[in-house]
């Protein structure tokens, strides 16, 4: 039983991984000189590819597992967390289009990594708690499907 204890805290576990790698990169990119533009692009390749791997694991897999609740006020949630990983993506798709040395490029990372930040947070604190209400096989299973699609999408084209 207590392999299974630890096997279902492994959905929010992996995804919570997720938060501490981004706001890591986040942290190093604030942490870089204003004129050091190609550790900026190189930074911001890797923030984006794992903001857009987390989005779609959580979109696919995490988010579903709550809908599957049937509570219409965890709906209202998840859809509010839908919108704002269209924020990040919107916020990714215009910075793809700039030059670090764009005077607001450096501004809109900012608006990125806070708005990183207070997701990652409400959803730690109020979607993580509701994944608890699955039972443990639920739990269980969508720590599996985050697993195998992670590999999926990491070894992709």
């Amino acid at each position: 039983m207590a392999g299974t204890r630890l096997h279902a805290w492994m959905a929010t576990d992996q995804l919570q991984d997720d938060h501490r790698r981004i706001w890591k990169l986040l942290k190093w990119y604030e942490d870089l000189e204003y004129t050091d533009y190609a550790s900026k692009l190189d930074l911001l390749r890797q923030i984006r590819r794992e903001l857009l791997l987390h989005t779609e694991l959580e979109e696919t897999v995490f988010y579903p597992s709550l809908d599957a609740l049937g509570l219409e006020w965890i709906r209202e949630l998840v859809t509010e967390a839908h919108e704002e990983h269209e924020i990040v993506k919107l916020l990714l798709g215009q910075l793809s289009h700039m030059s670090p040395e764009d005077p607001y490029f450096d501004a809109k990372v900012k608006v990125l990594s806070d708005n990183v930040r207070i997701h990652a947070n409400g959803e730690e604190r109020e979607l993580f708690a509701l994944f608890r209400m699955l039972d443990k096989a639920g739990q269980d299973q969508v720590a599996e499907e985050l697993r195998r699609r992670r590999e999926a999408l990491s070894n992709g084209p």
